[in-house]
């Protein structure tokens, strides 16, 4: 019976662990307290170098559905990858392995598709930075369950919605994961679930939305920061999501997709020219003149919704608004600094 239940469970949640000795008891006693009981949970042992491989074995004994598989260190999208070959679920979810959630979390996810089987199914994230609680990735519940909703549904999530990046907020289905074959892209150690997020988009038919808050997301100064990002790495990531997102526009109806294409493809634009100036290591001059002028032909200059990207780019020459650009941003950083 048990290996019936293990070979048949309903939920497959993956864990990567990476040195979190800290936080994990906090965050695999959350999922042991869960009122769904029809659960697996996949630590990933990413080669951490602390205590929390141990913590790992300690609760594989404690109860059988808690699966460890420890690996060399590849990153965050490897051991995700890792957890997506081995996982028994008929649905998918991710969580990090500092973070926890309510003991309702998988209930929601079940109660949520009681009377149809959504493709996609997302919960509401509260934000955990220090000892303040918050919610800024507000949703209410909505639900598309036909092609022509989609688009209208998509537009909110893609533009509107700032926690369409993550993973740990979605429910997806392992059928339509293993039938399209999608998985972290392993050069993205930050931003591959966005990517993810994106792929799976391409192929989902259905989804549906849940003020339900279930997961706590712990948001630390480094988060913040955005350590270890470069100008490179944000040009990479809006020229793989705008690639992404024309994909997913063949998916649906193109007439009524065009428009949330142009503005996504605005989006992307806009926060890899931010990234050029705000994130990582400056971009000599000559360097960031010649990106501006490959953001210019490859997306074309349009309103972003940023004052001061408009008008920075509005500008006559590329030099000017590269002056202009420069300097705003080069003053922000030292505010930044200083707080």
């Amino acid at each position: 019976m048990e290996e019936e239940l293990i070979s048949n469970v309903i939920f497959s949640v993956i864990i990567p662990v990476y040195n979190s000795e800290l936080y994990l008891e906090k965050c695999l006693d959350s999922l042991l307290e869960q009122s769904y009981p029809d659960f697996e949970v996949l630590l990933i042992d990413d080669g951490s170098t602390d205590k929390s491989g141990a913590i790992c074995d300690e609760y594989a004994k404690k109860d059988t559905r808690f699966r460890v598989f420890h690996q060399k260190n590849e990153g965050v999208s490897a051991a995700r990858n890792k957890g997506l070959s081995v996982a028994r679920g008929k649905y998918i979810s991710f969580v990090d392995s500092d973070d926890w959630v309510t003991p309702d979390y998988l209930k929601v996810y079940a109660d949520a598709r009681a009377a149809f089987d959504y493709d996609l199914v997302y919960i509401e994230m509260v934000i955990v930075l220090g000892n303040e609680k918050s919610t800024p990735f507000s949703l209410k519940d909505v639900v598309a369950e036909k092609k022509n909703e989609l688009p209208a549904m998509l537009k909110f999530l893609l533009l509107e919605y700032k926690g369409f990046g993550f993973t740990c907020n979605k429910s997806f289905k392992r059928e339509l994961i293993n039938r399209y074959n999608l998985r972290f892209d392993r050069n993205y150690s930050m931003g591959e679930d966005r990517l993810f997020s994106l792929e799976y988009c391409c192929y989902t038919q259905s989804i549906r939305l849940s003020s339900a808050q279930t997961y706590y997301y712990r948001m630390d100064e480094s988060s913040l920061s955005h350590k270890g990002v470069d100008f490179n790495f944000s040009y990479r990531m809006a020229l793989d999501k705008c690639r992404i997102v024309k994909r997913l526009g063949y998916t649906s109806d193109m007439g009524m997709f065009d428009s949330l294409r142009k503005q996504f493809t605005v989006k992307a634009q806009q926060e890899g020219i931010q990234g050029m100036y705000l994130l990582g290591k400056s971009l000599n001059r000559r360097e960031r003149l010649l990106y501006l002028k490959i953001f210019a032909d490859r997306f074309g200059y349009g309103y972003t919704g940023s004052r001061v990207l408009d008008f920075g780019l509005n500008l006559k020459k590329d030099g000017w608004a590269d002056l202009f650009l420069y300097s705003v941003y080069f003053v922000h950083s030292l505010f930044s600094k200083r707080k």
